[in-house]
């Protein structure tokens, strides 16, 4: 039998816990588990196909000994510049996208993070109660939580990458405690992965680890010794090695007047917005506790699910009472050699501060309450999260300070680790396990039906037409140009999506718009805008005629119509017969029409075959 204090049995409530973080990832993200290869995990309006695209661009560049910065294969012709946000999961998917294909590669980075975050948490939190029920509940509060879910479904993967700022302080708190070399390691390992993960995620680690050091340095010492600061230097200065090279290249993409990432302008902090429910960029008060699903089709043009801060009253309970027991417990006393009611207050006042701190950074720059902004004496309120944008311009240029409400779950999570613990100890080991399995189904069952998170998680099949598949074999380099032209996130996204399919050149970038030099166009300019409307109006046949020419002069191969996309914007079935008509007149008899796709030759460019997943070579 294993004895309690082997390492096997300290293992064996992780493995558990792990095993049932799978079983639930793989649960609501049902029927991703059936369907790997083909269904892909994330709203339909969300950017989880412009990230498929992002994988491959990043694997073909680093297999190439580059980093990838430089674009050529989109916003075709004139390529452009971008600085790729999800570093991290497309480095984990480089040696697996060969073997998995994409839509499978995805998935599974998809449900390996959702793992990790319950994982980091259940690591984080029993580390601080001792409790391994405790660690249990703290991972399911932040490793499924409503923000997460939301996450998932919006298909911004960075966001997904949460696993890493708990497991980076729990490892700071190790090297405050021990002063170890190995703790140093780990914990500037973590605090890279959280910068590589996420940009935002390494200023939360940044702002959170300069809150548990003060508060080691000042209020635990002599558990904290000014001796720490040594190994603590170390961590700061490998964490801002890696912050100096991601700001150097971050500003290089965005100093190049062709930034791919530049396409829409950022919604200002002071503007109003009327769907403050479900679309707000920074945390409205009301809808930490509003309970309700957003009342939109679930295959609306709107990503439904995008801003996700619910917090869950039966989350908020237990945290209350983890603060209110907080009084009495002994956590961690008897190693700090402190009074147990000191100790527990030193503790608490670390967690309360951090999700005090990180839930009023989430508001923004002013306080808005139900979508409005408030005002005293005629001027608006303004928050400290306005002062933060000068000290970290990518909170400024994002302007989704919602985020920040990651590290107000993690707080809550711990707190409410800590209120379970206290109240087991309260029901006694039988019915304290009893209890456990109620709370757990009961954080869930919130979750599931009060929270606006759409559990589970929406997702759409990958409906690649066979011809994309085919194009990739044809030598010809020529760029291929889509249409119809359509905003919507899940018809531009899988375009882009496509061109890492057949890995020819497109003019779409990563911002829904075309670069300027198509736009500048008129004829280019006119068959764009029509496709928009698809036989709303009749363009002049001049205007086809030279836009023909015009696709030519700047390297296109084919034109695709997608058909399913065109049903959709036609009005009637003869508006659509007779937009493809003049399509035929213009480009000639389509080379391929199979109910998926029409496509049309422009012009044939040459033989040689295109490199690097489309990007052009001198």
């Amino acid at each position: 039998m294993t004895s309690p204090g082997s390492p096997s049995a300290a293992r064996s409530p992780l493995a558990l816990a792990a095993a049932l973080y799978t079983v639930l990832a793989l649960a609501v993200t049902w029927p991703a588990a059936l369907r790997p290869a083909s269904w892909l995990i994330g709203h339909p309006a969300g950017d989880q196909w412009l990230n498929l695209w992002g994988y491959g661009w990043v694997r073909e560049s680093l297999l190439a000994g580059r980093f990838p910065l430089r674009v050529d294969q989109l916003g075709h012709p004139d390529g452009g510049w971008l600085f790729y946000l999800d570093l991290l999961n497309a480095v984990f998917a480089v040696p697996l996208e060969p073997w998995l294909g994409a839509v499978a590669t995805y998935n599974l980075l998809v449900w390996f993070n959702m793992v990790l975050a319950g994982v980091g948490a259940f690591v984080l939190v029993r580390h601080l109660t001792r409790d391994a029920g405790a660690a249990l509940l703290g991972g399911l509060i932040y490793g499924f939580s409503p923000y997460l879910l939301g996450a998932v479904a919006n298909g911004v993967t960075e966001t997904l990458t949460i696993g890493w700022l708990p497991l980076f302080v729990h490892q700071l708190l190790r090297l405050g405690e021990t002063g170890r070399w190995r703790h140093a390691a780990g914990a500037a390992a973590m605090a890279a992965a959280c910068l590589l993960g996420c940009l935002y995620h390494g200023v939360m680690a940044a702002i959170a680890g300069v809150l548990i050091v003060g508060h080691g340095l000042v209020l635990r010492r002599p558990r904290w010794p000014l001796s720490r600061l040594a190994g603590l230097a170390a961590v700061g200065a490998i964490a801002g090695v890696v912050v100096l090279f991601l700001h150097h290249e971050l500003r290089r993409a965005e100093d190049s007047p062709n930034n791919l990432a530049g396409g829409l302008p950022a919604q200002s902090s002071l503007g109003a917005n009327p769907d403050w429910r479900i679309r707000s960029l920074t945390t409205d008060p009301v809808n930490l506790l509003l309970p309700g699903k957003p009342d939109l089709p679930e295959r609306s043009q709107t990503n439904i699910v995008n801003h996700v801060t619910y917090l869950g009253w039966l989350v908020l309970a237990l945290a209350g009472f983890g603060i209110w027991e907080g009084r009495r417990a002994e956590v961690t006393a008897a190693a700090d050699g402190e009074r147990p009611a000191m100790a527990g207050r030193r503790e608490r006042l670390l967690w309360v501060a951090l999700t005090l701190v990180f839930l009023v950074l989430s508001m923004g720059n002013i306080l808005r309450v139900a979508g409005q902004p408030v005002s005293v004496g005629g001027r608006l309120l303004l928050l400290p999260g306005a002062a933060l944008d000068a000290l970290v311009p990518v909170l400024s240029a994002g302007e989704s300070k919602y985020r920040l409400t990651l590290v107000v779950m993690l707080g809550l999570a711990v707190l409410a680790g800590w209120g379970w613990s206290r109240l087991a100890t309260r029901l006694g080991p039988a019915a304290g396990r009893l209890a456990m399995a109620g709370v757990a189904v009961a954080l869930l069952a919130e979750t599931v039906l009060l929270s606006p998170a759409l559990v589970p998680v929406p997702g759409d099949r990958d409906a690649t037409p066979a011809y994309c598949r085919e194009l990739a074999d044809d030598p010809d380099p020529g760029a291929v140009f889509d249409l119809p032209f359509h905003s919507g996130v899940q018809v531009f996204g899988r375009y882009v999506y496509q061109a890492h399919v057949h890995g020819k050149p497109i003019p779409y970038i990563f911002q829904e718009a075309m670069p300027r030099s198509m736009f500048a166009v008129p004829s280019v300019a006119e068959l764009v805008d029509w496709s928009q409307g698809l036989g709303g109006r009749e363009p002049l046949p001049a205007a086809l005629e030279a836009s023909r020419g015009e696709l030519r002069r700047m390297g296109f191969s084919k034109l695709i119509v997608h058909l399913p996309v065109a049903e959709d914007l036609a009005s009637n079935a003869e508006r659509l017969g007779r937009a493809l008509q003049l399509l035929d007149d213009t480009f000639g008899h389509p080379e391929r029409d199979d109910g998926e796709v029409r496509v049309y030759e422009v012009a044939r460019m040459g033989a040689a075959p295109v490199q690097g997943g489309g990007e052009a070579t001198e």
